[in-house]
């Protein structure tokens, strides 16, 4: 009796220790209503042993296919053989920002420090935004290369433990292979090729490409060299640098230094259009919002923002970053690139007229005060995003607005009236109805994503 007792003590305690004892608790299809328990012990593809509870303690072992789909599942996922659908789609837990005006930046909060601004890591970098931007925060699955520079996957899926799958070995060997790291990248190329034979049309070239490089040490240190260096922001030049010195030295690796020359240069431009298109966004921001603080009407706001502000944009991009004009026009094609950014008329949607807040062809009379309610809503925040989604419609050869979103006035519902009041007379009982005092009809907010 007191042996049964014990038994069932510890059939009830398993799956309180599941995780940190290796216990395991399953059904089989032959019997799906008896749950099996025991130690797991080691897996492979076709199924797992575990060890038994109690006093035999006997090894068995199970094939994944006599396991009902979900148990099977589940373990599958936990040993590392299967994916979840969120692991399978690069997604990690993250958060949104939501920001006052309508826009949001997606990443992972790190934390919110003393001066209550909320640290925010984006793409490898921690940007800090001040608490009076910030109107909610949301908790949602992000991609992966969404909060981590690539650096950091790498590292993070080293940490995480060997790769299983051929598609985790490919990407380990193609950063190894970037950074110079040759004899690793060829390594995981084919542990990849081992896991997946149909791999080896694909990986034939690069393979091949690897043992070239490898086949001298002087030249695999070479390569090590420069793309360490031209994975370095302002490094490429050196890097170029040392691969022509290398060239004249050596006549006879000529056309293998060609082509890391071409490497090297094609790395350094897709960079710079990375920071192109940053600091195109960046310098949106940052003119638009000195420009409010001399308390513009929305008139010369309007004409400011189709006139000057497209010259300006083009004179300091080309300063901050010493282009020349064809190349800023060259780098200037990927404007339909990069991160989605979002600008809200707001309730200033009505300016635009009721038609054209809703998508259709404007008509030239607007309802309302429109310089009355630039004026009623004087913060900096609240009309640089209108300025914003103002100027992102306008100036196509700068922004491609990729989404236009709606969302019902808060005042009236989305109806674009209100109503008033009643009025108890001898005739009987009157009310009437009143244009929104805040969307004045346009019943909608006209949001704009564009990049």
């Amino acid at each position: 009796m007191r042996r049964l007792s014990i038994l069932l003590l510890l059939a009830a305690l398993a799956p309180l220790h599941a995780a940190e004892g290796g216990i395991v608790s399953f059904h089989l299809k032959s019997d799906p209503l008896a749950t099996l328990r025991g130690y797991l012990e080691g897996w492979t593809p076709e199924g797992f042993t575990y060890r038994a509870l109690g006093p035999t303690r006997r090894t068995r072992r199970v094939a994944w296919k006599d396991l009902v789909e979900e148990d099977a599942t589940r373990l599958r996922i936990e040993v590392g053989l299967e994916r979840t659908r969120e692991q399978k789609l690069g997604l990690i837990p993250g958060h949104r920002l939501h920001f006052r005006g309508g826009t949001h930046q997606d990443g992972l909060l790190l934390e919110i420090d003393a001066q209550g601004r909320h640290l925010l890591k984006v793409q490898g970098m921690v940007l800090p935004y001040p608490k009076d931007r910030i109107d909610e925060v949301e908790d949602i699955a992000v991609k992966e290369t969404e909060v981590y520079s690539r650096e950091e996957i790498y590292v993070r899926a080293l940490e995480q433990g060997t790769p299983r799958s051929a598609a985790e070995h490919l990407v380990l060997a193609d950063h190894l292979f970037d950074r110079g790291a040759l004899l690793e990248a060829r390594d995981h190329y084919k542990q990849a090729l081992g896991l997946d034979p149909q791999l080896k049309d694909e990986l034939r070239n690069r393979l091949a490409e690897i043992r070239e490089l490898a086949a001298n040490e002087e030249v695999r240190a070479l390569i090590a060299e420069t793309r360490y260096l031209s994975s370095i922001r302002h490094k490429d030049g050196e890097a170029l640098g040392k691969l022509r010195e290398f060239a004249s030295a050596h006549p006879e690796f000529e056309r293998l230094v060609e082509r890391e020359l071409g490497r090297v240069r094609k790395r350094a431009y897709r960079r710079k259009r990375t920071e192109f298109i940053y600091r195109k966004h960046d310098r949106l921001h940052r003119e638009i919002e000195r420009y409010l603080r001399r308390k513009p009407t929305l008139a010369e706001a309007r004409q400011w923002a189709v006139t000057e502000l497209p010259e300006i944009l083009k004179e300091r991009l080309k300063r901050d970053m010493r282009l020349e004009d064809e190349e800023f026009e060259g780098l200037l094609e990927y404007r339909g690139h990069g991160a989605l950014h979002w600008a809200g008329y707001w309730t200033g949607s009505f300016i635009l007229s009721k038609r054209a807040s809703i998508g259709k062809k404007t008509k030239s009379r607007v309802a309302g005060d429109p310089e009355g309610w630039w004026d009623k809503y004087s913060q900096i925040s609240t009309q640089r995003n209108w300025l914003k989604a103002y100027v992102a419609e306008r100036l196509p050869e700068f922004f491609d607005v990729v989404s236009v979103q709606f969302r019902p006035c808060k005042r009236c519902g989305g109806d674009g009236i209100r109503d008033v009041g009643s009025l108890t007379s001898v005739g009987g009982k009157h009310s009437w109805k009143e244009t929104c005092p805040q969307c004045f009809g346009a019943a909608r907010e006209r949001i704009v994503g564009f990049r």
